[in-house]
């Protein structure tokens, strides 16, 4: 990056896991694989004890960043400039129990319990709780979205 902003403005974009419906989604993505697994097949593995916290970005809030930042690229001033984008923090739990308010018949196995998995928050950010509207707008668009043949 130092070699790189002498050249041509540096722009350094960090996020927390994405997650949210589109036509080429990641499976293996935490939330989307949550969701996916429980409108599929009605059950979820969740590895560890689900304590573990994990940072969380919308793919519409990273898209946006991402399509700001192209139109501002004059205000990096011939520099580095880093962005970390994370909206809420969530454990693999509140994850789970999240689910279950709109599937409850969701089953749910631990696998590995004995095994700590550490949390990846980075710092202080908002909960799961803050983002209910946007959450459920996401799992809608999955269930409409997704068809079982």
């Amino acid at each position: 990056a130092a070699f790189l902003h002498e050249k041509c403005d540096v722009l350094f974009i960090s996020s927390g896991y994405v997650f949210g419906f589109n036509s080429g989604f990641r499976q293996d993505l935490v939330l989307n694989n949550f969701i996916f697994n429980g409108i599929v097949n009605k059950k979820i593995i969740v590895f560890g004890d689900g304590t573990q916290s994990r940072p969380f970005t919308s793919l519409n809030k990273l898209c946006g960043v991402l399509i700001d930042s192209l139109k501002q690229s004059d205000t990096i001033n011939n520099g580095v400039v880093y962005e970390n984008i994370i909206e809420f923090d969530a454990s693999l739990n509140d994850l789970k129990d999240w689910l279950m308010t709109y599937i409850p018949s969701l089953e749910y196995t631990y696998l590995n319990t004995n095994i700590s998995y550490d949390g990846q928050s980075t710092r202080e950010s908002n909960k799961l709780t803050d983002y209910k509207n946007m959450l459920e707008q996401m799992f809608l668009e999955f269930k409409d979205n997704i068809s079982i043949v």
